[in-house]
């Protein structure tokens, strides 16, 4: 390799690519293994051309034509994962394939400076190539280049910003204001952390014990080095949602695949998606933080448990889950024999540590720091439950366990309006506002701030949620009749909003308080406007409980017509036929002729494969 001063030579002007030659590197880099497969991807449909070579998608056609014309490259239709309809994809022919060999042969082999950081050394492009990772292509590399063959090569990545200030997702994380011991804890994540095998740190532990507050402590340590993106599921997360905002983070730090791929789609394909993942991640020092991973879906956790099957080809990911019991994503021997993943079970917090907590929380003096910690076995949520207690006697002689303890100190001292709201609310599983729970027996909103102060419900935004911890032990003590009664006035609230969430949570709480034929007439009313808003894993859930629950032949057509409908979308076509060939005859038994049209039309376009 020969160092020389840029005023020293003056390179050779660089090969003039016109867009017909790009198309075809493109292609060349592009191509499926064989023509005829069902699928093609997006990367040689129209839209992925244009965006490759960086021309604006409505001037392609016209250029593709030529192509055609001379013999070059030829044109299909056909099904492209997360369009609507086939595509037009372009395949190069035995006349292409030689051109778009030749014209890359011949840029690759091309000399040109590379600018360092005081000289500019000479070097051949195709060795520039064997540098960069994978998902590089020539074209990215031509792209950097100027008309007189110098390549600065921190131009290869501005479009990515890899270089600026590590990026965390999203910005408003809730960093600890305070926190308490767990330095043995914090030593361990550190030392596994430069342990390259590791690649999952599995964080579990019961409701409250401080394995979120843990976790973003230690992310604190890595912010100035890492990538990190984080997600706390809630019950009604789908893949989509999910998915939409980790599109969102890699968007940010220059990797928009995911995010262009799902504008695109409908139909979530779980290995397309992966796919494009897989790609983007690659030498990226990332952690990916899943907060209450025991809330999420099973298509997520399928999602994240492939991800972690391939954590070969994922280069400097790493995944921390924060779970109250052990996900099932992996095997012993990736724990013992592989050393991959790493657990820690998080257990109550030092005597010392509890101590300091109090003191810091606490105005009154407690008597016995001992008993306290004995009773609350280190529970910081327990201890901050503790610190506002009745000053007076606030441990009740301190021999009380954890779940004596919330009934007998948190919520036996609450009035019996505090007491009865409390159950009211527990059987939503969404933020809530003040709205979704009056009723007739007056004023809420000073009991609803009381419980607040109190940090039994928390607030954010106008919007109530109370926590994990306390609402699991007022369900399990709410009396069954009572807790229906509940779950209708939440049922009701939902049913009367104008959004397709509430409606399909709507459902959720008419089926809780067992009130199925209910759950049936909404469904019938707004399933179609549920699944224009694309809420296709939840709303299925729901069908088949309907199902289950009522034995009716209008309710089986119905519950197959729409199962039909969302497995078009799914492109699960001979699914979608399987269900609506039944529902047609359920229909046509029936006397809905209407319906049975309907499924009809369905039927054809599962058949001959569309969606529209």
């Amino acid at each position: 390799m020969l160092d020389i001063m840029v005023d020293k030579m003056t390179p050779e002007p660089m090969i003039n690519l016109k867009t017909g030659d790009k198309i075809l590197i493109h292609l060349l880099e592009h191509q499926p293994g064989h023509i005829d497969q069902f699928n093609a991807p997006m990367s040689i449909a129209q839209e992925g051309i244009a965006k490759a070579i960086g021309i604006n998608r409505t001037h392609i056609p016209r250029s593709l034509k030529k192509l055609v014309k001379k013999g070059m490259i030829t044109e299909k239709r056909r099904h492209v994962p997360g369009a609507r309809r086939k595509r037009k994809v372009y395949y190069l022919t035995t006349q292409g394939l030689e051109r778009g060999e030749i014209t890359r042969e011949k840029l690759l082999k091309r000399t040109i400076l590379v600018k360092t950081e005081n000289k500019y050394i000479e070097r051949n492009l195709q060795d520039i190539s064997r540098e960069l990772p994978d998902d590089y292509t020539t074209l990215d590399l031509w792209n950097s280049l100027t008309l007189v063959g110098i390549v600065d090569t921190s131009s290869l990545t501005k479009a990515r910003d890899l270089s600026r200030k590590y990026l965390i997702y999203p910005d408003n994380i809730p960093w600890n204001k305070h926190f308490y011991g767990r330095k043995k804890e914090l030593i361990t994540i550190k030392q596994q952390w430069k342990d390259g095998r590791i690649r999952l740190f599995v964080i579990t532990g019961i409701a409250g014990i401080g394995k979120t507050s843990l976790v973003i402590e230690a992310m604190k340590k890595l912010k100035d080095s890492t990538y990190i993106f984080y997600h706390r599921f809630k019950e009604f997360d789908t893949l989509r949602k999910m998915g939409k905002k980790f599109s969102s983070f890699l968007s940010a730090i220059g990797y928009p695949g995911l995010d262009d791929y799902l504008d695109s789609t409908v139909a979530l394909d779980i290995s397309t998606a992966l796919e494009i993942v897989l790609n983007d991640f690659r030498n990226l020092e990332t952690l990916v933080v899943l907060d209450d991973f025991h809330k999420c879906s099973t298509r997520i956790s399928s999602f994240v448990k492939e991800a972690f099957r391939k954590k070969d080809y994922l280069g400097n990911v790493r995944f921390m889950i924060i779970s109250r019991e052990k996900p099932l994503l992996y095997d012993q021997k990736s724990v013992v024999v592989d050393k991959s993943v790493f657990e820690m079970r998080l257990e109550g917090l030092s005597p010392s540590s509890s101590e300091k907590m109090l003191k810091e929380n606490l105005e009154a003096e407690l008597p016995d720091l001992k008993t306290i910690h004995a009773m609350t076995e280190g529970h910081p949520l327990l201890l901050e439950l503790l610190s506002l207690g009745d000053e007076k006697d606030p441990l009740k002689g301190g021999k009380m366990n954890i779940t004596r303890y919330l009934e007998d100190e948190v919520l036996s001292g609450l009035k019996d309006e505090s007491n009865q709201l409390l159950r009211r609310v527990s059987v939503f599983r969404r933020p809530f506002k003040s709205t979704a729970i009056r009723t007739d027996d007056g004023p809420i909103e000073g009991t609803l701030q009381s419980l607040t102060y109190k940090n039994i419900l928390l607030e954010d935004e106008g919007c109530f949620e109370m926590h994990d911890l306390i609402r699991d032990h007022i369900l399990e003590r709410t009396p069954e009749e009572e807790k229906s009664f509940n779950h209708l006035i939440a049922a009701n609230y939902y049913k009367d909003l104008n959004d397709s969430e509430a409606w399909l949570e709507a459902t959720y709480h008419f089926i809780q308080a067992e009130e199925y034929e209910r759950a049936f007439e909404m469904v019938k009313e707004k399933g179609g406007s549920i699944m224009e808003k694309e809420h296709f894993e939840e709303f299925r859930e729901v069908l088949e409980i309907i199902d289950e629950k009522i034995e009716s032949r209008e309710v089986k057509a119905q519950v197959l017509h729409f199962k039909g409908t969302i497995y078009i979308y799914w492109l699960l076509f001979s699914q979608a036929v399987e269900c609506l060939e039944e529902a047609i005859g359920l229909w046509d038994n029936l006397g809905e002729k209407e319906k049975m049209a309907e499924a009809k039309k369905l039927l054809k376009r599962a058949q001959n494969h569309y969606l529209y």
